[in-house]
């Protein structure tokens, strides 16, 4: 593959792929090279920035965004005598206030997410919860989204299809046809698939950050986000002015360890959580307590009952049109998912409380049949797979061949986290057998990296994807940094009002918090009889009184609705995923 790009940053062909890509607007006019974009396609400059804006869309609320683009090197870290014409193109997007002058650089996770359809439908609350003092800019990294080259493992011009991971941890079919997916995406990216990794994307944001004019870097990054604000911060210390982090991965074990084992840390404490936090609630907040006596015998009917539906699924007919059968694995990924987002929680235990009923309806219409897990024509995971597999350990290299070292090497991590870990199989028999060499030059900082201002770093502590060590690592990495502790559940800890405060009063005017600060959940998880859903102005009010008290004044309604959209993003996510489980 050879991609050299435009002559010129800025080019509106290089933003077919985002204009195509967003329907959603209803502002794009598509054609089959150079979209004519409303409102009017009038081209702006800025004082002090090299590239050009052109007005895209709006997002869900009707502000204007604007886009742009800007050509990288492939490869960043090539020594100057070794410098090369060719390029990945990254698409931009911002969303302007009137009296910002900084632009804050956000990632929403993955790896793979793309920031364009993030701003797209979230740039309102993201604006909500950092301030009038900030744009909101971000990004396609390479390989991801309308990025170009993709990251492929087809031809460009046909449909991928993805099978589906193996339930079980030996699957010889599975294991054959990997062989293949590798050798498919070595040859489809050429060249460029190598370069295809986090420190690379590390350094198109400083790129991103000379073409907009702006020295010291300001960034917010959730979940796989926080590895790149990590990497960063590692990186070019010195320009690292306000970094937030929130739901952090653990740096050395994504980069050095074969085995991610830290992913899965606290998934089973989450959902323990969810069972304890059921049975103490009310019967009619809980359908699912009424099973059980003691959280003990709620939790072990629970997970005997799920169990029981690998050899023995459940056949659900809503309609001659609508039917299907439900496994153990299709449960155990829709509860997974739910670990993310506390407050779907009471759902949750009442779609388990039919099921265990004999009434699987709501778990067909909720999770879908297990014979819906076919191959999938969606290339969204690919960047997912190869990103993480071009950051760590992987291929003949690190890994012993053949399907029973596999077997040996992942049986213990198997034990250790079932049923969680079985979806990160496919993850392992790709990374086995990887062909792409890894380029990239990141080595784990030392303790007590300084940088140009402490990072803060947000963490809830029972996490299910991106467990409080990782924080606490982060927290040793970088030189004074703050680390914000919610003793709580979910993934993002930003759905908490104290992790909201903290997060604006540190970007509004660099305070930060305690060491050693520790935050409580806002509310039961499980509403108690005396509260219901209406009562969401109390909490309101709060959050307005403690911002305002931090020097910024918001609308109570406004933020609550902002914590309420982006804690929902985050969930979603998780549920896009065909190779491993997503962060």
């Amino acid at each position: 593959m050879s991609f050299r790009g435009p002559s010129r940053p800025g080019s509106r062909q290089l933003l077919r792929a985002l204009y195509l890509s967003l329907t959603i607007t209803g502002v794009v006019v598509y054609g089959s090279e150079s979209p004519s974009i409303e409102p009017n396609g009038q081209v702006r400059t800025y004082p002090g920035e090299s590239i050009s804006w052109t007005p895209c869309g709006e997002t869900r609320k009707g502000n204007e965004l604007e886009c742009s683009d800007i050509n990288v090197p492939m490869d960043q870290f090539a020594p100057k005598n070794q410098t090369s014409d060719m390029v990945f193109n990254i698409p931009l997007v911002r969303l302007r206030r009137e009296k910002a002058k900084t632009n804050l650089l956000w990632n929403p996770g993955g790896p793979g997410d793309g920031g364009l359809e993030d701003v797209f439908e979230a740039g309102d609350e993201l604006s909500v919860m950092v301030g009038p003092d900030y744009h909101i800019l971000s990004f396609d990294p390479r390989g991801v989204g309308s990025s170009l080259p993709a990251a492929r493992c087809a031809p460009v011009g046909e449909v991928e299809k993805l099978e589906p991971g193996p339930a079980q941890l030996r699957d010889p079919d599975s294991f054959a046809s990997t062989t293949n997916l590798v050798r498919a995406c070595a040859e489809s990216m050429g060249e460029h698939g190598k370069y295809i990794n986090s420190p690379q994307t590390a350094a198109d944001m400083n790129s991103i950050l000379d073409a907009v004019g702006q020295e010291k870097m300001v960034f917010w990054g959730v979940s796989y986000g926080t590895l790149l604000g990590q990497t960063y911060a590692a990186l070019f210390p010195n320009r690292s002015s306000r970094v937030v982090i929130d739901s952090n991965i653990h740096l050395l074990d994504w980069y050095q360890s074969k085995v991610i084992s830290g992913d899965f840390a606290y998934t089973q404490q989450v959902f323990d959580g969810f069972i304890d936090e059921c049975f103490k609630a009310p019967r009619h907040r809980c359908a699912l307590s009424s099973h059980a006596k003691s959280k003990d015998e709620l939790r072990d009917k629970v997970v005997g009952f799920v169990d029981k539906l690998g050899p023995e699924p459940m056949s659900v007919y809503v309609n001659s049109t609508y039917h299907g059968i439900i496994n153990n694995e299709t449960v155990w990924d829709g509860i997974f998912d739910a670990l993310y987002d506390p407050s779907v929680w009471p759902a949750v235990a009442s779609t388990m409380a039919q099921m265990m009923d004999g009434n699987g309806t709501e778990a067909l219409l909720q999770w879908g049949s297990s014979h819906d897990k076919n191959a999938t024509e969606n290339a969204d995971e690919l960047p997912n797979l190869i990103i993480t597999l071009n950051d760590g350990p992987s291929g003949p290299e690190q890994w012993s061949q053949g399907l029973d070292d596999l077997v040996d090497e992942l049986s213990p991590y198997e034990e250790q986290f079932a049923p969680w870990f079985q979806g990160n199989h496919q993850l392992y028999y790709i990374r086995q057998q990887w062909a792409i060499p890894r380029t990239h030059p990141f080595h784990q900082p030392g303790q007590g990296t300084k940088t140009a201002y402490p990072l803060l770093i947000l963490q809830n502590r029972f996490d299910p994807i991106c467990p409080l060590v990782g924080g606490q690592a982060a927290s040793e990495t970088f030189h004074d940094s703050r680390l914000v502790e919610v003793n709580g559940y979910g993934h993002g800890a930003t759905q908490y009002m104290c992790a909201v405060n903290h997060l604006q009063s540190y970007l509004r005017n660099g305070t930060l918090p305690r060491n050693g600060t520790v935050c409580q959940p806002d509310k039961p998880y499980f509403l108690p009889d005396d509260d219901d859903d209406d009562d969401d102005d109390d909490d309101a009010e709060k959050i307005k009184v403690d911002v305002e008290g931090a020097g910024q004044s918001s609308d109570k309604a406004d933020i609550i609705a902002a914590m309420d959209h982006l804690k929902k993003r985050i969930a979603h996510k998780a549920k896009k995923r065909i190779y491993g489980r997503r962060r």
